[in-house]
């Protein structure tokens, strides 16, 4: 499928830019922003639906401590 979208020169050449760097085409850019931006979207509503916990993400010290050792 093709979509056409108008872009300003200033932006475009932010965009060139980027892809660049990147090593690859816009196409391939703006497919990656797209699936980036929806997943960040299914994110938002779990985390609306079901939010973070106080201590879901707690760890005692000791935990702490033997994680460091290993690494």
């Amino acid at each position: 499928m093709t979509v056409q979208i108008k872009i300003d020169e200033a932006l475009m050449s932010k965009v060139d830019a980027v892809v660049g760097r990147l090593h690859i085409d816009r196409n391939e850019y703006f497919r990656r922003l797209i699936e980036e931006d929806l997943v960040a979207r299914q994110y938002a509503v779990a985390y609306g639906t079901y939010p973070v916990e106080p201590d879901e993400f707690y760890i005692e010290d000791e935990q702490m401590e033997k994680f460091w050792e290993q690494v």
